[in-house]
């Protein structure tokens, strides 16, 4: 696969840059980083229903997902 032109990569981060605006604008109280540093973080919270059935193969990503709260 050949590698991105200049002109390619431009777009890509100017798209990145739009895209990053709007989700400012919708979540300005969950958005988080340094874009200049390219170290952006998107958190929103999830409140999930009283009871949930989770299979025992997704128990750690579950687990590791509602750490946070």
């Amino acid at each position: 696969m050949p590698s991105p032109s200049s002109d390619e990569l431009e777009s890509c981060l100017n798209l990145q840059s739009e895209e990053w605006e709007v989700l400012e604008s919708i979540y300005p109280d969950y958005i988080s980083g340094d874009r200049s540093k390219e170290c952006v973080r998107l958190e929103i919270p999830v409140e999930p229903p009283e009871s949930i059935v989770v299979p025992a193969a997704n128990t750690l990503a579950i687990f590791i997902a509602f750490m946070a709260f």
